[in-house]
Parts: C-alpha cells; structure tokens; sequence
C-alpha cells in the first residue's frame, strides 16, 4: 500500500497533497487507532464558538485543522483538514484515489454521502465505535476538505 500511496502522491499538485497529508496523518491514522489527533507544533487560534478547536498547518494560515470533541454536535469526536484558498477545483488526483482506496479496502464501505461530500465511507466492525471519512471538494473558495469522526454509539 506504500508503494501506492507515494505513486498517488506524484500525480497531485503540492497544495492537494499536502492537504491529504496531513490529514491522513494527523487526522485518521491516529483516530483509527483510537488515539487523538496530532496537534503537535501547530498554531492555536482561538474559536469564539468554542465547540472545536482550531490550529493552523501552513505558516500562511492557508490550510486550517479543526478538531471536534463531538459535544452537542451530530456526530462524535473529530478531525478536519481542510485548505482555505486552492486554485484547484474538486479534490484532485490523490483525494478521489485514497478515497477511493479507503473504499476498496476490506476496512471501509461506502455509506450514503454526506451533504455536499464527494466520498463518504464508513468503517467496519474492526473498530467500535466506527469512523466515518468524507470528502468535500473545492466549494465556495475552501477546499479540499477531509473530515473523520466518530459515529455515535446507538443507546
């Protein structure tokens, strides 16, 4: 899967790379080890809301981290990373193919989209409780944008 990964990543611009990047590392490798998301030697901002929390990946505040702990929200606990200025349109050549290699694995099905999301695809019964991953193209200047959360355990 290496192999695949690094080929994948030559055919993408920098900037659509480093977005996957860094959510595959940040974001869902760890959740899918149940661990939290990696933080570590990135900026802080402040989120007025206060339902997440906000870092900042490029020193040029282009590409924005926001960790959800899934209170009062739909969906449990999260990681998003998402670019806030790309000349590129959709998700280009490596998010449409590790989505896609997400959901040709023997770990993720497809589940229905969500909203606006490209790619949807939902964990099996190899973690508890299950991760859903999303895909969002390049939409209204933002983007792309992959999120993976929790699914809440049914009471």
């Amino acid at each position: 899967m290496a192999g695949v990964v690094l080929a994948l990543c030559s055919l993408a611009s920098a900037s659509t790379a480093d977005v996957w990047t860094e959510f595959r590392d940040r974001c869902l490798a760890p959740m899918e080890s149940s661990l939290s998301p990696v933080v570590d030697g990135l900026e802080y901002t402040e989120n007025p809301t206060g339902e997440t929390d906000l870092y900042y990946l490029a020193p040029d505040q282009s590409v924005l981290l926001i960790v959800s702990r899934g209170d009062d929200l739909d969906f449990g606990p999260g990681c998003t990373v998402i670019r806030l200025t790309d000349a590129q349109n959709g998700l280009g050549p490596i998010g449409a193919a590790m989505m896609g290699a997400l959901a040709a694995s023997e770990r993720y099905v497809d589940v229905e989209k969500a909203s606006s999301a490209r790619f949807s695809v939902q964990s099996n019964d190899w973690r508890m409780p299950s991760l859903q991953v999303h895909a969002y193209p390049r939409e209204n200047g933002f983007g792309p944008a992959y999120f993976v959360h929790e699914v809440p355990r049914e009471n």
